[in-house]
């Protein structure tokens, strides 16, 4: 952590791994401000108090994780090589569930939560909206075979995510079907 006014160094965690996606910020027991990040080959979880830098609890390894973790409806959602999605309890760490996505969908690409719903990318080129409290894909959006790696956007009424298709693709939050597309020229 680094003050805002100066860069000054405040303090340092060590994850004792790479860290491939960004951290998010949560809250710990206590109300507490945190962060989480993720050990990218091990998979384990990290929550960190954003006031001293000491660890505040750490979950069991997963598989290879190279996305952010997802933070809403009091979980922390990671995808991962394992092709399922892993949710957590915010407050505790421990995991709650894992939501299998099938075949060759390895998740790399970071998770985003809104109103109780996990939005991911994969491998395949397969989109999922995940409902968290039962624990199941409400859709899955197949207009692109490409790598998804991207962390979605998410808006009221639309998804948006990318495709090393080069394309931007933004879905219907409810169904999952295509609204629109942009070529961006690019992966």
């Amino acid at each position: 952590a680094f003050a805002a006014a100066d860069g000054k160094r405040l303090w340092t965690y060590d994850t004792e791994d790479g860290i491939q996606g960004s951290a998010n910020r949560i809250e710990l027991a206590g109300g507490r401000a945190g962060v989480v990040v993720i050990a990218q080959s091990t998979g384990v979880l990290h929550a960190v108090d954003l006031e001293s830098g000491k660890g505040a609890w750490k979950s069991a390894a997963q598989d290879r994780a190279d996305g952010s973790p997802g933070v809403g409806a009091g979980s922390i959602v990671m995808g991962s090589c394992a092709s399922a999605l892993h949710v957590f309890s915010a407050e505790k760490g421990g995991k709650t569930s894992d939501v299998p996505l099938g075949g060759d969908c390895q998740v790399a690409g970071g998770v985003a939560i809104n109103g109780g719903i996990a939005y991911a990318g994969s491998r395949t080129g397969k989109f999922f909206a995940v409902d968290l409290a039962a624990q199941k894909i409400l859709w899955t959006n197949t207009d692109t075979r490409k790598e998804s790696f991207t962390t979605p956007a998410v808006a009221a009424k639309v998804v948006l995510f990318g495709s090393d298709d080069g394309r931007l693709y933004a879905l219907d939050r409810t169904t999952g079907k295509q609204l629109w597309n942009v070529d961006t020229k690019g992966a």
